[in-house]
């Protein structure tokens, strides 16, 4: 497999780098640093895309002592135009970014030559890198239920790369445990012990991984264990988890403040969806007091589970108008003779499926 090392600080680049697969070309991003001779000597690329204009002596150097490496770059210095496997492009920018990317991949002389296929798909729907964060006003909306839902369609429909993150630290089982028929081990609890290992530390720590790109993590078995945490090794996790995928959820337990610190480590990045049982005053009133609670700044989505009538039911304009919140979704009451269970995987679940009401979240907000 050949290697190919994209040296740029274009975010939306970045954000969905992990879209861009292919069997014979190993793609890795780097942003400019003084660390970046490093990485080079470390991968040896076969090819570089510099989406850099300024001069980088510490690149100019390396690619000085290995001139077979073809390098694609925005830079008109007077190295790239001596340079023999130069070749010039133009600024990578604006919203066709990846696509621009894409174009330069596949002109790239690593295919077999009976493959008219090109390397990697022109037509991707783009997602930029997603931190979702679920949260509920109480227990038994469905919160995991949605979150997880969710977790499925961009992974089995949308082809990316997912992780789960299960937030609910307790005495007992996780929920996501029994859901999936899974044991308790490995979880979190692995990673907050062994966090030195990077890398290693957090494949160790998964509990449940399917063959389309969805990895779940569940919390430690007692409630005890998140006293022993502190918040620089939760923002490694982070750090890490937003290295490795391009969609990632967490799902809160009802009682947020339990887990009110780890939740800071994500607060200024996520997007946030509310999940309540019933389209009441009383519903949109909590929903409201959650907003203080992460900051009045903050978008929230809702996501109202199991609607139907009852007497002191809101319309839903008047429900987002109380709670301050845009309602994504309202799933209706599913009788035990229509409900379908969850398959993640081929693998049969305790899981509801309510994909077809939150497919929206990505057709309307996620998808350009």
């Amino acid at each position: 497999m050949k290697i190919l090392v994209l040296i740029t600080n274009n975010k939306e680049i970045t954000d969905n780098i992990s879209l861009l697969k292919s069997d014979n070309l190993e793609i890795i991003p780097f942003k400019r640093n003084n660390h970046l001779i490093y990485y080079l000597e470390e991968y040896i690329p076969d090819f570089i895309i510099l989406d850099y204009e300024e001069k980088i002596t510490d690149l100019e150097y390396f690619l000085e002592r290995n001139p077979d490496i073809k390098i694609f770059t925005t830079s008109n210095t007077e190295f790239f135009k001596e340079h023999e496997n130069t070749v010039r492009i133009k600024k990578i920018s604006g919203i066709d970014s990846v696509k621009e990317v894409i174009k330069i991949i596949n002109s790239l002389e690593n295919s077999s030559p009976e493959s008219k296929e090109p390397i990697i798909s022109e037509n991707l729907r783009i997602i930029n890198q997603q931190v979702l964060s679920y949260l509920s006003i109480k227990g038994g909306t469905g919160n995991t239920v949605s979150a997880l839902n969710t977790a499925v369609i961009a992974s089995e429909e949308f082809n990316l790369k997912t992780a789960f993150i299960d937030m609910g630290f307790s005495e007992a089982f996780s929920d996501i445990s029994s859901y999936l028929k899974i044991t308790g081990t490995p979880n979190l609890c692995y990673y907050f012990q062994n966090y030195k290992d990077g890398n290693s530390a957090l494949e160790n720590t998964m509990s449940f991984r399917s063959k389309k790109g969805l990895d779940i993590f569940i919390s430690p078995l007692s409630s005890k264990f998140i006293n022993k945490l502190d918040s620089v090794i939760f923002s490694s996790f982070i750090y890490l988890l937003r290295s490795k995928y391009n969609f990632i959820i967490f799902d809160y337990p009802a009682n947020l403040f339990s887990v009110n610190s780890f939740f800071n480590s994500v607060a200024d990045f996520t997007t946030f969806f509310m999940t309540s049982s019933l389209p009441s005053r009383l519903c949109a009133n909590k929903v409201r007091a959650v907003i203080r609670t992460i900051g009045e700044h903050k978008k929230l989505f809702s996501i109202i589970n199991n609607t139907c009538s009852i007497s002191d039911a809101i319309e839903k304009k008047e429900y987002e108008k109380i709670s301050d919140s845009t309602v994504l979704s309202e799933i209706p009451f599913l009788d035990a003779k229509v409900q379908k269970k969850l398959k993640i995987n081929n693998l049969d679940t305790e899981i509801i499926d309510i994909r077809r009401y939150l497919r929206n979240i990505f057709n309307d907000y996620l998808i350009r």
